[in-house]
């Protein structure tokens, strides 16, 4: 998606001021490391990691493998009922 054709009107963005950056919204197109990349080539350090994730740095290639070996293996499942890593039977 080009820049110009990012649309804002159906998002909301939580502890952003939404009106001024659907005027001048910043768009990261990249990361690596510990910087992100805007859609206009600045790069900006992501100085609090993203805020709620942990600071490992973005597009690290032992992680980015890792989800790939767990993707392949099991994508999503719920914690809604009895959470485990291990494989659960039916009850009886």
């Amino acid at each position: 998606m080009a820049y110009n054709d990012f649309n804002m009107d159906s998002h909301w963005l939580p502890f952003t001021p939404n009106r001024g950056f659907r005027k001048d919204p910043r768009i990261f197109t990249a990361a690596d490391g510990m910087v992100f990349t805007t859609h206009d080539g600045r790069q900006v350090i992501d100085g609090i990691s993203s805020l709620w994730c942990v600071g490992a740095g973005h597009n690290r290639k032992p992680i980015n493998e890792a989800i790939k070996k767990q993707l392949d293996t099991l994508d999503y499942a719920t914690a809604f009922r009895r959470p485990t890593t291990r494989p659960s039977r039916p009850p009886r």
